[in-house]
This record gives structure tokens, sequence and C-alpha cells, in this order.
């Protein structure tokens, strides 16, 4: 990536240099380095930003939420992910929209908001279903179990294990 970097940077072509930064970025992330990896989604992030295109500020916006995620700033993460979701609504994306809401009930899990996580994980399900999308009803019901269980619902989330299971 760097080198390929290298060579969209000499001619100055934008758009595959923010997909080069922020693959950059997701390398850095799955190797724990989540410091790192912002700095490359933040650069991919101002790039599609000058660029306009909605869809893949988006892709940067929800990366950089998931970083802040990791690094305990959920302030900071819910609020990247909430602009996702606006951007995924306005571009009338909803398996996109299913899987922030699903990432953002994950926020509200992790920030002992149990009620503003099941509302989100509730609608991720709904639009996941809208959207006919299998993967993110799968992920859904997973969240949906995930927050059941940390409740103490075992009835719940059992049913939504077993909907997770066969999705």
């Amino acid at each position: 990536y760097k080198q390929s970097l290298a060579i969209w940077t000499e001619l100055d072509a934008k758009d595959p240099m923010a997909s080069t930064l922020n693959n950059t970025g997701a390398v850095y992330e799955l190797m724990g380095e989540y410091e790192t990896a912002r700095t490359y989604y933040e650069q991919a992030h101002k790039i599609w930003v000058d660029r306009g295109n909605l869809y893949s500020i988006s892709i940067s916006l929800n990366n950089l939420g998931t970083i802040h995620q990791y690094l305990g700033d959920f302030d900071q993460a819910l609020s990247f992910k909430q602009q996702v979701l606006k951007n995924h609504m306005e571009l009338g994306n909803n398996h996109g929209s299913a899987g922030v809401l699903a990432d953002i009930a994950l926020i509200y899990l992790e920030t002992d908001r149990p009620d503003s996580a099941l509302a989100a994980a509730g609608q991720s399900l709904k639009l996941a279903q809208e959207s006919d999308s299998w993967t993110q009803i799968r992920n859904a019901h997973e969240v949906l179990t995930e927050i059941y269980e940390a409740e103490g619902n075992y009835a719940q989330a059992l049913e939504h294990y077993k909907s997770y299971k066969a999705a």
C-alpha cells in the first residue's frame, strides 16, 4: 500500500489515494495499532470530504468511529457513527444503515445504556429485513443476543441466538 500510495500521490489521483490510505489504515487497525490507523483514516477522510462523495465520506467516518470505540472514546465514536447513519439514511442505504445501527447499539451497550442499545438493535434488524440482507439480519440478531444476555434476559437472548444461527 505504501508503494502504491507513492504512485497515486505522484499521479495526483485523489480517489485511489484515499482508498489506499483507508486500506492502509485498515491494516494498522488489524494489527492493533489504532493511533496509526486513525492517522490514515483521517487522511482518507480529508480527501473524500474534498471530493464530496457522501458514500466514501461515510466509509472513513465509520472507520474513525470504530477506532475511537477501540480507544475507549465512546462519545466521539458515537458521534462519528451517528453521522454515518445520517449519511446512509440520506443515500437510502438500508443495508449500510442496519450495519451502523448495530455498531451504535454496541456502543450504547458498552456505555451502560441498554434501552438505547435495544432500540438501535431493533431498528437495525428492521432495516436489515427491509433490505433483505442476510448478513445484516444475522448481525442484528447477534447484537440483540448480546444485549439481552448482558441484561440477564436469557429467554430473549436464546431466541435471537437461534435466529442468528439460522441466518
